[in-house]
């Protein structure tokens, strides 16, 4: 009996640490379509070389070995979801947390892909078509009158352009997690911006890369290999197909706390070409300096240490807990008015090797954010949004007070909505996405409301 209560104990423990490692850091890291048939999953694989071309990045750009490597994109198209939730939580494949009762809504599309042999799991929120309107819009200015036909073409072009919107996760770097975030930005641009996010390498179950652990570096190389890739095949859905109009796409990065340091690494090893097809990159409760003084390392700090040993628990955990216990479990710490999306990626943090890469991670950030590149900020200004919260453990208002007084043209924002620097678990993601949506708006000439 005293074994069952100790055993007992010993997992509603790593339960709550699980849950409080991802409410503290996971900032630090917040119409369905129609079902196929029961038999109806389906892989598509291709390979394209997405990265064999193009300028190298300045500034202090690494060569990478995704550099002249092929990129694989499979796609995944789930079953039915009973289908899927009859074969349980063991199998991490599950869309389904709370029984039958609560599916995951499928107007998304989930791509593992392999980058430079990294196994990387990407999240897409497709836009309307556009190639169409493109091409009739191409031809109608090229017909109107003979004297400009190619200038007028290319107005239709831009008029027409597409823009796929790069969400950049914190850490845990799960892209599940912001689902609902993707889902309100998409839908706030009536499905006009393509809306991707993906993952950190070795952060999900789908991309666990048999264990491998990714330092802060390799991190920001695989983003950097990734916004290339979305450059040089015009978006995701043509990432298994040459395009013939890649130039067309404008992307917009989505940084959101140890994000905002990658976007900023990603600027600056992007080569000039490639930046400027970067109309805007938002970084949302930035953690892009002295992370590692912050009040929030603090308690995350010591937890680095003995990493091996919290992983092996975590592990452990996953091996002998029915998928049962840890699901309830985790809606207890997590509360039940969380997004049943939300459920899925926390449980799926249970597990040795993401939970290891997640803390493994965390251990690089606290040594090497230290103070920013001021000369990355300046050059990309124009194209900056420097989103601060008010009561933030990883972003003391100081930051913000710093980022104002160093760059004064700066577009620096201090939340007056009562967002969390976790937002994502905290209900914001609505309100967020509103204001991004809107400063995408103003990056392509519409006139602004939401600044504040």
């Amino acid at each position: 009996m005293q074994f069952e209560l100790a055993l007992v104990l010993a997992v509603t423990a790593m339960s709550w640490l699980v849950v409080r490692l991802v409410r503290w850091s996971v900032g630090h890291a917040a119409s369905v379509p129609a079902r196929r048939p029961a038999s109806a999953t389906r892989h598509r694989s291709a390979f394209v070389d997405a990265l064999s071309s193009g300028d190298e990045g300045e500034g202090d750009a690494i060569p990478t070995a995704a550099a002249a490597a092929a990129l694989r994109v499979r796609e995944v198209e789930h079953a039915r979801h009973h289908d899927l939730c009859a074969h349980g939580d063991r199998t991490h494949q599950g869309d389904c947390v709370d029984g039958h009762k609560r599916p995951i809504p499928r107007d998304y599309s989930r791509l593992l892909m392999s980058l430079g042999g990294v196994e990387t799991e990407v999240l897409h929120f497709a836009a309307a078509d556009l190639s169409s309107a493109i091409t009739t819009a191409t031809a109608a200015a090229a017909t109107t009158t003979a004297q400009k036909p190619s200038s007028r073409a290319a107005s239709s072009r831009k008029q027409h352009s597409k823009t796929i919107a790069v969400m950049i996760p914190g850490n845990p770097g799960v892209a599940e997690f912001y689902l609902p975030y993707m889902r309100h930005l998409w839908t706030a641009s009536e499905h006009s911006v393509d809306v991707v996010a993906i993952s950190h390498a070795g952060h999900s179950i789908a991309s666990a890369n048999n264990g491998r652990l990714f330092s802060l570096e390799e991190q920001i190389a695989h983003k950097v290999d990734f916004v290339r890739a979305l450059l040089r095949n015009g978006g995701v859905n043509n990432l298994d197909k040459s395009n013939s109009e890649p130039d067309n796409v404008q992307l917009v990065l989505m940084g959101h706390s140890v994000g905002a340091h990658i976007c900023l690494k990603v600027l600056q090893r992007l080569s000039a070409q490639e930046r400027t097809r970067v109309s805007l990159t938002t970084l949302l409760f930035p953690t892009i300096q002295y992370i590692g003084k912050t009040p929030n390392a603090a308690r995350i700090g010591p937890l680095t240490k003995i990493r091996p040993v919290l992983a092996h628990i975590v592990g452990l955990v996953d091996i002998f807990v029915h998928s049962a216990i840890r699901q309830t479990l985790v809606r207890m710490f997590m509360g039940h008015g969380e997004e049943v999306e939300i459920l899925h990626a926390v449980r799926n943090l249970i597990c040795r090797s993401t939970i290891s890469n997640v803390l493994y991670m965390a251990a690089h950030e606290f040594e090497e954010i230290g103070d920013w590149d001021s000369r990355v900020i300046q050059a990309n200004l124009d194209k900056l949004v420097f989103y601060y919260g008010r009561t933030d453990g990883w972003v003391p208002l100081s930051h913000f007070d710093r980022t104002r007084e160093t760059f004064p043209a700066a577009r620096a924002i201090l939340c007056e909505r009562q967002l969390k620097h976790a937002f994502v678990l905290e209900g914001g993601s609505e309100q967020m996405a509103e204001l991004v949506y809107d400063w995408i708006r103003s990056s392509n000439g519409a006139s602004s409301k939401k600044w504040q």
